[in-house]
């Protein structure tokens, strides 16, 4: 197996299109989900495959959730997941406060509105 970092090189006849056989064996995709403190990383989640909204309910209610002290922030931003009435519940009825960051138009411009 090549690995992605090795140098492939090709000899070629003059006027033949040079062919590379490429590995084709890809590893599965990993998501990590985890919270961000000023404390530093807590509430974190490894998972096979994408997130979805039923793996954001799971990650909130099984890992926020839990981690979660009155007086912190929740801050979502645009993911469509992030946007589940049901994890947006379970964190409300925490008594912490949520922030969205809406989409940024301009690099330097950041807002957040409180849900």
């Amino acid at each position: 197996m090549l690995d992605a970092c090795e140098k492939r090189e090709v000899q070629q006849n003059s006027g033949e299109r040079a062919r590379v056989k490429e590995p084709t064996e890809r590893a599965p995709n990993i998501s990590v989900i985890s919270a961000l403190r000023l404390s530093g990383v807590g509430a974190t989640m490894m998972i096979e495959g994408a997130v979805d909204t039923r793996v954001w309910d799971g990650y909130i209610e099984r890992f926020l959730v839990p981690e979660l002290e009155p007086g912190e922030i929740v801050m979502l931003d645009q993911v469509s997941f992030h946007g589940s009435l049901r994890a947006i519940g379970q964190i409300r009825n925490t008594h912490v406060k949520t922030a969205v960051k809406p989409g940024v138009s301009s690099p330097g411009l950041f807002t957040l509105h409180m849900l």
